[in-house]
């Protein structure tokens, strides 16, 4: 018998085989956008921006088809637009990943300086190669320390923070008292600690305006390249693989130093 499959739902696969069936899926569904459509990014504001094939992501989270589409975290679309309309000189990515959106910051605002950080070393060689290949390698400046760069960079500031549940250690106005001073668009991993939204929206309260942002599915007619798809390969090409909704917040400084 498959170890993978426990007798007691009948034969059905565990939840693990699940996500295993899910990602073999996936690198299916990413090799045919690879070879349809390369990997440039066809829409949104990070549009024409080139991105590490599946082959080479950091994280293996078959998210590449969102990413190429642009409809990757598409509820963020507006915070975007917004933190790059208040001119910031310096973003702090921590967590940065591949580098989606050091390098697409870099790429919209060219007079501006990234400092990128990730624990993953091979993360940190991605964004290194692909800072490089998109022209801004000059102004993305990479580290693999979660903390040595927020200190760093012309004000004012705007802080991109998805750090997998430890949101309440760095977004900490003590530790870090220029965040006081920093736009921050932070991803709340409330699926490890279900306080971290509610936590974080009330600690910057004083400083900031918060906004919340929360998980919501795009609308698949906005991306011609799936118009003529069947509609299991528009949800699995348009939806991110998460394990439960996700909560963002969207802060913007009162005082910008």
């Amino acid at each position: 018998m498959d170890a993978r499959v426990d007798d007691r739902l009948g034969g059905v696969p565990t939840p693990g085989r699940m996500e295993e069936l899910l990602q073999e899926l996936m690198r299916g569904v990413n090799a045919m956008f690879l070879q349809s459509m390369g990997n440039v990014v066809r829409h949104g504001p990070f549009k024409d921006m080139i991105i590490p094939t599946p082959d080479e992501e950091s994280w293996a989270d078959g998210n590449f088809s969102c990413k190429i589409l642009g409809a990757y975290e598409f509820e963020l679309h507006d915070a975007i637009a917004h933190a790059v309309s208040r001119n910031p000189k310096t973003v702090i990515n921590v967590g940065c990943a591949d580098g989606y959106y050091a390098i697409g910051l870099a790429r919209l605002l060219p007079w501006l300086e990234v400092y990128a950080n990730d624990t993953n070393s091979t993360a940190v060689d991605v964004v290194r190669k692909y800072a490089k290949l998109n022209g801004v390698d000059e102004r993305v400046e990479m580290c693999c320390s979660r903390l040595k760069r927020s200190g760093e960079g012309d004000l004012p500031l705007l802080h991109i923070v998805d750090i997998e549940g430890d949101e309440l250690e760095f977004v900490d106005l003590e530790k870090n008292p220029r965040l006081a001073f920093s736009d921050i668009i932070v991803e709340c991993h409330d699926f490890v600690d279900k306080n971290i939204s509610l936590t974080l929206a009330n600690r910057l309260a004083k400083t900031h305006a918060v906004e919340i942002i929360r998980a919501r599915l795009p609308l698949y007619s906005r991306y011609e390249f799936l118009s003529q798809s069947p509609g299991v390969m528009q949800v699995l090409a348009l939806t991110e693989k998460r394990p439960m909704p996700t909560l963002w917040l969207a802060c913007w400084a009162n005082e910008r130093g």
